[in-house]
């Protein structure tokens, strides 16, 4: 009677039990495949933040590797502007001194 139904609500208890601690053990395999996948995660959001950070870094290299080209560029042009200055100075010297203005004229001859 009494002593049978106790032997077998401990039976259904130690069954329930069972089932319980199997899915507590896969849920603990779950929780830690979430922690590992989120670790993973975290560590691709890392990786993409240095990413971008040298990203940034090599805008900002190429932006002053620009301007300094810029630089260099308005410079040449100068000197182009400068150069271009001379030879017609030249030309109109070689004129007035009555020198064909194209022929080269050999300097060792003025030393």
């Amino acid at each position: 009677g009494k002593l049978q139904m106790l032997k077998e609500k401990i039976k259904d208890s130690e069954r329930t039990a069972e089932l319980a601690e199997a899915d507590a053990r896969e849920k603990d395999k779950e929780l830690i495949e979430t922690l590992k996948r989120v670790k993973d995660y975290e560590t691709g959001i890392y990786g993409l933040e240095d990413a971008v950070a040298e990203i940034k870094g090599l805008k900002k290299q190429l932006k002053i590797r620009n301007n300094e080209i810029e630089t260099l560029i308005k410079e040449v042009n100068k000197l182009e502007f400068k150069i271009n200055d001379l030879l017609d100075e030249n030309e109109d010297l070689r004129e007035k001194l009555g020198l064909d203005p194209k022929t080269m004229i050999d300097l060792t001859e003025l030393k």
